[in-house]
């Protein structure tokens, strides 16, 4: 007589989920939205000019607050670096020392850019 083989079960993990690139999903696509009704605003103005209707304004407050926000960190930051370059005793070290500063940072931007 033969005798069964005993019955191994795997036991497995139950599924495990990850929230964090779901979060990060949504987060995109909540800072997006705001730009994304810019954008229609903008292209529903464009079709209604087509058609005749005239607007004096076309509203894109998340495109008008990127800009002011801009804006306002461009003047920061000038704010912060003239008094080292306009200094009436002009020191070049600063100076040529943020040149090469800017040149490097330029450069991480235009890395990708040339093809060979």
């Amino acid at each position: 007589m033969r005798h069964r083989e005993p019955i191994v079960r795997e036991l497995r993990e139950p599924p495990t989920y990850r929230l964090g690139p779901r979060l990060l999903l949504i987060g995109g696509l909540l800072a997006v939205a705001p730009f994304a009704v810019d954008a229609f605003n903008i292209c529903k103005a464009n079709w209604d000019i087509w058609n005749g209707v005239s607007y004096p304004y076309i509203s894109t407050p998340a495109i008008d607050w990127t800009g002011q926000a801009l804006a306002s960190l461009r003047r920061a930051g000038w704010k912060e670096i003239s008094p080292y370059l306009r200094d009436p005793a002009w020191k070049p070290v600063p100076t040529i020392m943020f040149a090469i500063g800017w040149a490097f940072v330029a450069g991480l931007f235009l890395r990708g850019s040339v093809k060979h």
